[in-house]
């Protein structure tokens, strides 16, 4: 992967959660992992994530950037049509 994503690989897609941790979520789109921290989920509290997202399951996230240190691209699921509210 690059040091820069390139600006088409980043907005709104569709992915589906490969890790689930306490933190925040792992999705899988393609080749890309993108990360979603619990902050990023939700503008309301959620107390466990398992509750909510399952392994597998396709969700709704927008790509705002890669972060080359991490080898991940970083997300947001609120205010997206679909997420949790």
């Amino acid at each position: 992967m690059s040091s820069s994503a390139d600006s088409n690989l980043l907005g709104p897609v569709n992915a589906v959660v490969e890790r689930i941790e306490h933190y925040g979520l792992y999705l899988r789109e393609g080749e890309r992992v993108i990360l979603v921290l619990i902050v990023d989920i939700s503008k309301e509290r959620i107390a466990r994530l398992e509750d909510v997202f399952g392994v597998g399951q396709s969700v709704s996230v927008n790509v705002l950037f890669y972060v080359p240190e991490r080898g991940v691209y970083k997300g947001t699921m609120i205010d997206l049509v679909g997420a949790p509210s």
